[in-house]
């Protein structure tokens, strides 16, 4: 358990370094913000976008999965065994964590959490590993599936 724990500990002191030295980097950015038409926004009727989420740390590992679908101009997300038909209000909120994604970075923490989000056949994954922006568990509590 010392050798995990001074390992994790090796970790977060090389990506603290890391940070600093790149704090003048911008973001890894899969859009510039101001133009970025989101998937979301994209679906057509009977498509579907999925949202694979890992998360990774010294103490935890989680993976899901959501998808987001279109069926007569209606939404709807499925996670695990739920499926429901999404308000305005849930769609801001898609629309607010896809958009989130542009600004994700992969340093400075020792949880890393990973996206991997696939729309017609095309997949993009986006680490973020800063540990300022709780994206997918915001999303999660918006669309009332937090546990």
């Amino acid at each position: 358990m010392k050798k995990y724990l001074y390992i994790c500990c090796l970790y977060l002191l090389t990506s603290f370094y890391t940070h600093a030295q790149e704090k003048n980097t911008p973001y890894k950015s899969i859009a510039h913000k101001s133009t970025y038409v989101t998937i979301f926004d994209q679906l057509q009727d009977k498509e579907q976008l999925h949202i694979n989420f890992t998360s990774t740390g010294c103490f935890h590992s989680v993976k899901e999965i959501m998808t987001i679908e279109k069926e007569n101009d209606v939404y709807y997300v499925v996670f695990k065994e739920s499926r429901k038909m999404l308000t305005s209000i849930d769609i801001k909120a898609i629309q607010k964590f896809e958009k989130g994604l542009t600004r994700a970075h992969d340093y400075g923490c020792t949880t890393i959490d990973t996206y991997l989000i696939t729309y017609n056949g095309r997949q993009q994954m986006i680490s973020d590993g800063g540990c300022r922006w709780n994206g997918y568990y915001d999303l999660k509590k918006a669309l009332g599936f937090d546990e």
